[in-house]
């Protein structure tokens, strides 16, 4: 048998008719795997005995045509491969510090039993797929009363004479937050409808397509009957901040006594919006149906109704803030608060907002996308025709009890969703899926989680256990 004859160059590397040329430190038997070097083409190699100690992130943005043949033009022409446009100019490599991977550790809101079984896993590229138009809502009922908005805020208000926002008076001001299997309501129209939700845990489902932080819901299926609850304490209440934006998330190893822990930062965006809230209504009052609660809370309730089959309805509790007079209309609206904590990262609320509001807004748009399409969502299923938004800052940067209100913007609940990109007939579409899923189940009770990590939400089957007595984090 005759043997294979190899074709060796002693003086290259490869075969000798491509007349690799030999490369000055490195030897041709190296295992170039292995070694964390740098070549410069047609120089020298520079051999690093140590490891890396950790992850690094790489740069892989693509270089320009004239950038790549300077550098490995002299490369090219001693295999005769580079075309003869022009002589590149030799230059050395350069070794940069590189930053090193950050981590995230996140939780998962409730624990994963180990008898719990995973029945369904939802993505972003499928659920983006996602359509269903379920046409006009028809109304049910309303309960209690809103107070008019203060029209005055709109022109007194400015970066150079801001509003003072006390945030203390908003933290001992009751506002509801029932989940549905508790409302009352829901119980007395058990039987108009055959699935049960507020609007804070729907539009949380329609919206988990622009979530980063984990949540879960908790649902109930009981003779033919569906019902959507939030765990008690539950994250899907908490008004994160740049959720939206890696770059400028807040740090989660902040201390969790530091103000800008990323938890004490939705706790502080909470007092926000109800301290805007607060601030911005005055008597008169108009009523909506009867008081729904000794409390009298000062917001509007109106049950609504959607069909997603036939025979098969979805009532929702939504919300209304208050009202405004309006060419002698009493227009409904809804009021929500965006808030800085770090100017760097906003571009300066009180710097910009006389001059650039439209850069401002933008900002607000990429950096909580998810946060704002929940509150349009809110609005427009609600019936809510214009939202007022509320743009607050610390009154000192190192303190988060002291707050300014320095512009308000009124918006059309429509042009907020376009500015969002976000398409309502997608966030039904999502919703829908979940539904089918729950209906194709058996009676008992599931679990949807928001994966800490990962753009995925998944739904277990809980039969064994009771909502109540899920471990929640």
């Amino acid at each position: 048998m005759e043997a294979i004859h190899v074709n060796h160059d002693p003086k290259g590397w490869g075969p000798s008719s491509l007349k690799f040329p030999q490369i000055e430190g490195v030897e041709p038997t190296d295992d170039l795997t292995s070694l964390y070097s740098y070549i410069d083409f047609g120089q020298k190699a520079s051999k690093r005995e140590e490891e890396p100690d950790d992850f690094f992130l790489v740069d892989n943005k693509l270089q320009s045509g004239s950038k790549l043949m300077s550098k490995y033009g002299q490369f090219f022409s001693k295999v005769g491969a580079a075309p003869k446009s022009r002589a590149a100019v030799p230059t050395r490599v350069t070794t940069v510090a590189r930053p090193v991977t950050k981590r995230i550790y996140r939780d998962q809101t409730v624990s994963i039993r180990s008898n719990w079984s995973m029945i369904a896993e939802l993505s972003k590229p499928n659920n983006d797929k996602l359509s269903f138009e379920p046409g006009a809502a028809e109304e049910i009922s309303q309960y209690g009363s809103i107070l008019t908005y203060k029209r005055s805020q709109d022109t007194s208000v400015s970066a150079l004479s801001p509003k003072i926002l006390n945030t203390k008076v908003a933290e001992s001001r009751a506002f509801i937050s029932s989940t549905a299997s508790a409302d009352s309501h829901f119980e007395a129209l058990k039987d108009r409808a055959s699935l049960f939700i507020t609007d804070t845990v729907l539009v949380a489902i329609m919206t988990m397509n622009r979530s980063v932080y984990p949540w879960d819901i908790q649902i109930t299926k009981s003779n033919g009957k569906i019902v959507f609850d939030k765990s008690e304490d539950s994250s899907l209440e908490q008004l994160t901040l740049n959720e939206n934006n890696p770059e400028h998330m807040p740090d989660e190893d902040e201390p969790e006594t530091s103000i800008n822990n990323p938890k004490r930062l939705a706790e502080e965006a909470q007092r926000v919006n109800r301290a805007f809230f607060i601030s911005s209504v005055a008597e008169p009052s108009i009523e909506f149906g009867t008081s729904f609660n000794e409390e009298n809370l000062p917001i509007a309730i109106k049950y609504r109704k959607w069909q997603l089959s036939e025979g098969f309805g979805v009532l929702v509790r939504t919300e209304i803030d208050s009202v405004i007079e309006e060419n002698d209309n009493k227009v409904l609206i809804k009021l929500f608060a965006v808030n800085e904590y770090d100017a760097k990262i906003t571009g300066g609320y009180k710097e910009k907002l006389e001059t650039k509001k439209g850069q401002i807004f933008a900002n607000e748009i990429k950096n909580n996308s998810c946060k704002m399409s929940k509150w349009a969502l809110k609005a427009y299923l609600a019936g809510v025709e214009f939202v007022k938004i509320g743009y607050v800052s610390r009154a000192n940067p190192n303190v988060n009890d002291r707050h300014l209100l320095l512009h308000v913007q009124k918006i059309r609940t429509k042009d907020l969703m376009q500015d969002l990109n976000l398409s309502y007939a997608n966030g039904w579409g999502v919703f829908r899926a979940v539904v089918e899923i729950i209906k194709n189940q058996p009676d008992g009770r599931y679990v949807m989680v928001k994966d800490p990590l990962k753009p995925v939400v998944k739904i277990y089957t809980a039969n064994e256990d009771h909502v109540e007595d899920f471990e929640t984090r």
